[in-house]
């Protein structure tokens, strides 16, 4: 039955069984009609599609006609680019950052908008937070009339590096299976602040190490001098 249907959808998006589900609507009543309202707009049927069954009601899309590309504006390289400076410029490498500059970025992003970009020789694909220059060949995009963080994750490992060539057009032409509208908001809205809280984690461990590789030599060399033991604790 749909009311059977529901429950189990329920039960698999919150890995709880009916006892917990039963105790939750008890408990925490709030909590378990948000679960409900997301449950509902699962469907309870599948359809065939051309890559198999998909849920009912649900398309597929080649990412080509479901991304728009972005411009990085002025395209830097190795000889422009500096070891420090305000903007980072990207690379095609799995470091991902060539070097920096402190000119107008090319590309602007924050964790409230970010933007996708993909590594056309390597395949490597990244969801940028951060105002960012790149050299050729690296690609921003964003899905059109989809949430960037649920676009991120569909598309994410579709191309597979083959060769050192361009792979844009075999990743564009690769198909996903795109949800009915209003799933892929509430599936940005769960997983946005992971994402952002992952950012500020690699931030502050950036400025940590910077602060590290700063003092160490100066405590090696005696430069700096260590406390006591009371101080160092304190």
């Amino acid at each position: 039955t749909a009311e059977q249907a529901e429950l189990a959808a329920m039960s698999v998006i919150s890995a709880k069984d009916e006892v917990a589900l039963q105790q939750l609507q008890a408990e925490q009543p709030d909590a378990y009609n948000e679960l409900a309202q997301t449950a509902a707009l699962f469907p309870a049927a599948m359809e065939e599609s051309e890559l198999g069954e998909i849920p009912e009601g649900w398309g597929v899309k080649r990412i080509g006609g479901m991304v728009e590309r972005f411009s990085v504006g002025k395209k830097y390289s190795q000889k422009t680019a500096s070891e420090k400076g305000s903007i980072p410029i990207l690379d095609q490498g799995k470091s991902g950052i060539i070097g920096y500059h402190s000119d107008k970025p090319g590309v602007l992003a924050s964790p409230e908008d970010p933007i996708i970009v993909f590594a056309n020789h390597t395949c490597y694909m990244r969801l940028i937070l951060h105002d960012f220059s790149a050299i050729q060949n690296v690609l921003p995009f964003k899905g059109k009339d989809l949430n960037i963080f649920w676009t991120y994750y569909a598309t994410l490992g579709k191309q597979e590096f083959i060769e050192y060539k361009g792979h844009w057009p075999d990743f564009a032409i690769k198909e996903v299976v795109v949800p009915k509208i209003g799933l892929d908001r509430l599936f940005g809205e769960r997983v946005s602040s992971l994402v952002k809280s992952s950012f500020q984690n690699e931030k502050q461990n950036s400025k940590l190490s910077e602060l590290r590789d700063a003092l160490l030599p100066r405590l090696l060399s005696g430069e700096l001098p260590v406390g006591t033991t009371n101080e160092v604790s304190a």
